[in-house]
């Protein structure tokens, strides 16, 4: 759902074969937005927190990352050093940085790849696996609403639960106390 949401009425549905479908109008109408989306099996979406001014949307579509910046009227493939993330692979989840405005950060984490970083709006993409355990099936991102000062970062895995970042991303470290 856009940010903006009460303002523009708009909200995106990623479907597992489909695409992705754009509404307008809260829900009551959709259109296809595929225009570049090259694979149409699409995993992970997400919105901009600045989407009323930059209309930016990622998604994850089997082993690659697509970006629009028309509010899903077009997809340009970024997926440059995703190289770990192979065919039977997929990406799981994305989550931008708050400050995405300014920091152009995003996250994106697949099963066999780890965890990913992109500091220029998903121009190039980093593996950020430092202290995961060795096999781990990670998913979502949770980030600090404060990360533009406090760099924090949580990340789901589905064999050693909660892993935490006050670095960006680049050390990992278990945050499962109490779990």
């Amino acid at each position: 759902i856009s940010p903006n949401y009460i303002t523009d009425g708009t909200i995106f549905a990623s479907t597992r074969g489909a695409g992705v479908f754009k509404s307008t109008d809260r829900g009551l109408n959709w259109v296809a937005a595929n225009n570049g989306l090259t694979e149409l099996y699409v995993t992970a979406l997400a919105i901009s927190p600045n989407y009323a001014p930059d209309q930016t949307i990622f998604v994850g579509s089997g082993s690659s990352i697509f970006k629009s910046t028309d509010g899903g009227s077009s997809w340009v493939s970024k997926s440059k050093g995703l190289s770990d993330v192979d065919w039977v692979d997929w990406i799981e989840s994305l989550a931008f940085s708050p400050d995405y405005a300014t920091d152009q950060t995003i996250f994106a984490s697949a099963p066999s790849g780890g965890a990913y970083k992109s500091t220029d709006g998903g121009g190039n993409w980093t593996q950020v696996n430092n202290g995961l355990t060795n096999g781990d099936y990670v998913g979502p991102f949770a980030l600090s609403p404060n990360y533009a000062t406090d760099q924090t970062v949580f990340l789901a895995a589905q064999f050693d639960g909660v892993f935490k970042s006050v670095e960006g991303g680049s050390n990992w470290t278990s945050a499962n106390d109490g779990l």
